[in-house]
């Protein structure tokens, strides 16, 4: 363990923080805590409409809706749904409890996904707007928010006035 001294540092200082969760578990910011909800809620709904799609792909919607496209019932559309919608998001959300770093890009990825999916979907079948318009903005509001750090809350070596002992290997 390389231990760089930074200055002088008081002994009430060098204690500080031993028994503290490390930030990579520490509780997760309003932001986290936003994206985990949406994605939760994207993710179920994928869920949920993926399975009905495919195990009714004759009767979910009528099947004229998908006149001008490859698909001649809901099951691949229902299969896209749960793994594109359902899976993904989820992944995605299990990443951001547990703090890791490919959730940012995940986040970034997601949005992105639920935007080109609701580009498709308003290209191929004009059903219902309002949903259209909600899902985009629930995807453009992922994209957004996910992009930022993970880490808000300064750590111990982070932050702070005054001088400091930093361990160089906590630093990432």
């Amino acid at each position: 363990m390389k231990t760089t001294f930074v200055g002088p540092v008081r002994s009430s200082e060098l204690n500080e923080g031993v028994n503290e969760e490390p930030a990579s578990r520490a509780a997760l910011g309003a932001r986290q805590k936003a994206l985990v909800g949406l994605e939760g809620f994207v993710s179920l709904c994928g869920f949920g409409g993926g399975i009905y799609m495919a195990t009714h792909p004759v009767t979910t919607m009528p099947l004229r809706y998908l006149q001008g496209t490859w698909f001649h019932t809901w099951r691949w559309p229902g299969l896209a749904l749960f793994f594109f919608v359902g899976i993904c998001p989820a992944l995605v959300l299990v990443a951001t409890i547990e703090r890791r770093r490919v959730a940012v890009v995940g986040h970034l990825l997601v949005g992105a996904g639920l935007i080109a999916w609701v580009a498709l979907e308003a290209a191929w079948i004009v059903v219902s707007p309002g949903l259209q318009l909600l899902v985009g903005a629930v995807g453009g509001d992922d994209s957004g928010a996910g992009t930022g750090r993970m880490d808000q809350e300064p750590t111990n070596a982070e932050g702070r006035n005054g001088n400091v002992v930093v361990d160089a290997s906590l630093k990432s």
